[in-house]
């Protein structure tokens, strides 16, 4: 599928979170193929499910980055934390940027 998103704030919404939905899908793909595959086959999808996992997550920092108008969220260590450390990695992440989210104050 091509498409072309214009040039404002909510097609830039709209391109990142259609980003992320493609990746969680070529994820699925690649693990339901996976299944009736051995050896060298099995461990390229297996890459495939990696690669898409990590791009999935690099897009979803770079949207957050643009609704907590700090994009310096969105670098290497940050992507390789959360693909190796998951959910603490994200606490830490949330905390460490605390001050750039709209919360509710008590």
């Amino acid at each position: 599928m091509d498409i072309r998103f214009a040039d404002t704030t909510e097609a830039a919404y709209q391109d990142r979170v259609c980003s992320i939905l493609a990746s969680l899908s070529l994820m699925v793909d690649a693990q339901k193929h996976s299944g009736d595959c051995n050896g060298n086959l099995r461990w390229l999808y297996r890459r495939e499910m990696e690669y898409h996992y990590r791009r999935a997550v690099f897009e979803a920092l770079r949207l957050l980055g643009i609704l907590i108008h700090d994009t310096g969220i969105v670098n290497e260590t940050n992507l390789n934390r959360l693909c190796e450390n998951g959910h603490t990695a994200l606490e830490d992440l949330i905390s460490r940027y605390a001050k750039c989210f709209d919360t509710e104050v008590e």
